[in-house]
């Protein structure tokens, strides 16, 4: 697509230096001094000129020309947000997997240390109970 648009924009660059070319010539083959015949075949002949240049400006594809400029624009502007996205939506991603990674760990040590924590209760629980048990159990042999 691209490759299109860029030929499609040098044979319009083409067309407007042939144009000036052929203008130039037309000058400088016409600077000397005219005839009355002369003049009047160079004024009909810049009214030719003239008047096809007017049906050539016509006849160009202004929307075509417009719509293949905002295109190119697109196409060297896009790159530039596709670029700003990916990077934000790299970081995102990795944010949010440091984040799940965190809370894993966190989640990890979070059970250890319940776990650890229900066994020591369950500990005192017991040692409580057998000095209960013991202490009871000590006084009625007494």
């Amino acid at each position: 697509m691209k490759i299109g648009l860029l030929a499609l924009n040098r044979v319009f660059v083409g067309e407007e230096k042939t144009k000036e070319t052929t203008r130039q010539q037309w000058r400088y083959s016409n600077h000397g001094n005219l005839s009355s015949s002369d003049h009047q075949l160079s004024s009909v002949l810049l009214k030719h000129i003239k008047e096809s240049e007017e049906i050539r400006l016509a006849m160009q594809p202004l929307e075509l020309i417009k719509r293949v400029k905002e295109i190119q624009q697109e196409v060297y502007a896009e790159p530039e947000t596709v670029q700003q996205k990916d990077v934000k939506q790299t970081a995102a991603v990795d944010l949010s997997k440091r984040l799940k990674d965190l809370h894993s760990a966190n989640d990890a040590a979070s059970f250890k240390a319940l776990e650890e924590w229900r066994k020591r209760k369950m500990e005192r629980a017991r040692q409580r109970e057998l000095d209960k048990n013991g202490t009871t159990t000590t006084t009625s042999q007494k």
